[in-house]
């Protein structure tokens, strides 16, 4: 019974995090043994989770064209727009993590919204979902990212971090050095 239990845990765990709209990092998931026993147990749900980990927006529609009930019926959402939406930012942050200036034509044609109304318009929401923060230059045709969610958290993610952290913790230190020797040069 502890198995089974288990196994309901954690689709439960896998279905509120896909449909969770602050949610955009998945990877943890993939690391517990009853997350992973779903690829046996549930591999629909497990082939969503990797979409939400990993894929596109393409990839998304391919699986709902291949499973049309699988939203309503496996993740319990009515409004499909709802994870639409959702995997569209996490496209936009996929396409963040590569470049920082995006064309408004690439992404129009990645998400799939070629209004350019509508398209500032779901950026604008994306910014407000804090999946990306960063600016649109219209004069440019482009999307500024100043910064993003991160989709996976792996060896390369914490190694950017240390970089990061150790150019923070010098900065620190330098700025410690100067104000000390301002103090001890007023003395």
């Amino acid at each position: 019974m502890a198995a089974e239990d288990a196994q309901n845990e954690a689709r439960e765990c896998v279905r509120t995090t896909i449909v969770n709209p602050q949610s955009f990092c998945f990877d943890h998931l993939l690391r517990l043994s009853a997350v992973n026993d779903l690829k046996k147990a549930d591999p629909l749900l497990f082939e969503a989770l990797t979409i939400f980990v990993y894929g596109s927006l393409s990839d998304y529609r391919r699986f709902i064209a291949a499973h049309p009930t699988f939203v309503r019926d496996e993740l319990r959402v009515e409004n499909e727009e709802t994870l639409d939406i959702k995997i569209k930012q996490l496209t936009l942050i996929s396409m963040a993590e590569k470049t920082q200036t995006i064309s408004l034509l690439e992404l129009a044609k990645n998400l799939d919204i070629p209004d350019n109304e509508d398209l500032e318009l779901f950026l604008i929401d994306a910014i407000h979902a804090n999946a990306i923060r960063g600016k649109i230059n219209e004069i440019g045709a482009e999307l500024v990212v100043d910064s993003h969610q991160q989709r996976v958290f792996e060896s390369a993610q914490w190694e950017q971090l240390h970089t990061r952290l150790g150019g923070l913790l010098e900065n620190v230190r330098w700025f410690r050095d100067n104000i000390r020797s301002v103090v001890e040069g007023g003395k």
